[in-house]
């Protein structure tokens, strides 16, 4: 069953976030080291509130898809130093990370 790596960048003020950077480079650079394990890829970008005009919790969530539970632990073992190493370059917010398993 496949489970998704989920990145959400929460919505901090004077915080930074790259969106350019991170969907021209960052994410291919995911795509490439991932490669056939990983299924699908999607990036949202959070957006004010249009009722309140409140602001997003998130600035941006990342949803990845991959095979399976051992795989991903496989990928991250494999390549999290070299993704991790990318990060200042397109944020200073720490993400929160969650691991689901795709039930539908």
């Amino acid at each position: 069953m496949s489970v998704t790596f989920t990145a959400m960048y929460p919505n901090t003020e004077g915080s930074n976030f790259d969106i350019d950077y991170y969907m021209n480079k960052h994410i291919p650079l995911v795509q490439k080291l991932w490669g056939n394990k990983l299924l699908k890829t999607q990036v949202v970008s959070g957006l004010p509130n249009p009722l309140t005009g409140d602001a997003p919790t998130y600035c941006v969530i990342a949803h990845l898809e991959v095979t399976n539970k051992a795989d991903l632990i496989t990928l991250i073992e494999a390549h999290g130093k070299e993704l991790g190493e990318d990060f200042p370059n397109y944020s200073d917010i720490k993400p929160v990370i969650q691991v689901s398993e795709i039930t539908t």
